[in-house]
């Protein structure tokens, strides 16, 4: 910041355009080539306040193209389906499996667009294999129509959520690259870097580009001065450096807490943990049922997620969101025990 201060353009701290400083558009844009497989030009890099803002306003730009209908995971980031509701759009559910979302039911579902999280499921942790990913596009094409019927066309919202922090391989490449006129990308710095940050970005098709813009304000939502902080980590590779450091750190992290709970908690499991920084805990049917494990948690001063908020309707199983990436390094063990020693005492 110091830097950028010292030796950034004289308009450093001035209004910026609504869809973000030049220097961040070309550095975002240069960093998800390289490292994510995505196709953008800076001019289709729009920078918001996260990805919060930014599901907003593309929702708002589907719903003014005519595509009122929107897809959620089931389950799904209770808070993907406010935001696209406070949008305007209508919600419909689409269900995910051991392969990711489940393609095949979308056509039943009338939606135009569908927002799903492809390199790590968002609650389950599964990621959308090859053949998932070629007919999530193939009904994006296939939703044009004919003649008189014709229509928008749909459009996938890619959250690529967690994809920067695999453990078990190279990062998974980005659904957008395989057809960048039918994928907006979604991306943010709240996991890899802070969410007080406030700073995501999108790459919006250029189909879509003039309904972006009818959204937007007079100016940008996020600081000028922290885009610019921001494009030189991303230029000069820092941020790259940062994450190999954060990957292998959290890897060991992981290791820990999955083998805690094997020892301590032998009748749960964890599921979802080859990538982020939470996992899945579940128990068997004849275990107790999910709000119990919430309120002796609460009890307890743990702070847990309940699956249950994830899904549309009625759950399909009980489970528990358990990030281990927030602890200190220095009380992560003490914490990880405490975990394994409610769920001894609650499950069994």
């Amino acid at each position: 910041m110091r830097a950028v201060l010292r030796d950034g353009p004289a308009d450093a701290l001035d209004y910026v355009k609504p869809w973000g400083r030049p220097e961040l558009q070309e550095a975002v844009a240069a960093y998800l080539r390289r490292a994510r497989g995505v196709v953008a030009r800076p001019d289709q890099v729009l920078v918001g306040n996260g990805v919060e803002h930014l599901v907003g306003v593309v929702t708002a730009a589907l719903v003014a193209t005519g595509r009122p209908v929107v897809a959620l995971e089931d389950p799904c980031l209770p808070f993907h389906r406010g935001l696209v509701a406070a949008a305007g759009a209508t919600v419909v559910p689409v269900p995910v499996d051991g392969s990711g979302v489940a393609v095949g039911a979308l056509p039943a579902t009338g939606a135009g667009a569908v927002l799903v999280t492809p390199a790590r499921q968002a609650l389950l942790g599964v990621t959308l294999g090859p053949a998932r990913r070629s007919a999530l596009l193939a009904w994006a094409r296939g939703t044009e129509g004919t003649g008189r019927t014709r229509g928008p066309g749909g459009i996938v919202l890619e959250d690529d959520y967690d994809a920067e922090l695999r453990f078990d391989r190279q990062p998974i490449g980005a659904v957008q690259g395989l057809d960048p006129e039918r994928v907006v990308y979604l991306g943010t710095l709240s996991k890899s870097l802070a969410p007080g940050l406030r700073l995501g970005w999108a790459v919006v098709p250029d189909g879509l580009a003039a309904p972006v813009d009818a959204v937007l304000g007079v100016h940008s939502t996020v600081s000028s001065l922290d885009q610019l902080v921001v494009a030189s980590l991303l230029r000069d590779q820092v941020f790259d450096r940062h994450l190999r450091r954060m990957r292998t750190a959290y890897r060991r992290r992981r290791d820990e807490f999955v083998a805690t709970l094997a020892a301590r908690a032998p009748r749960v499991w964890v599921e979802g943990v080859a990538a982020g920084l939470h996992a899945l805990v579940r128990w068997p049917e004849d275990g107790p049922a999910e709000a119990e494990v919430l309120a002796e948690a609460a009890a307890r001063g743990i702070g847990l997620t309940g699956l249950a908020a994830g899904w549309h309707g009625t759950a399909a199983f009980p489970g528990v969101i358990a990030g281990y990436g927030r602890a200190p390094a220095h009380d992560a063990r003490r914490r990880f025990e405490v975990f394994a020693a409610l769920l001894a005492d609650v499950v069994g």
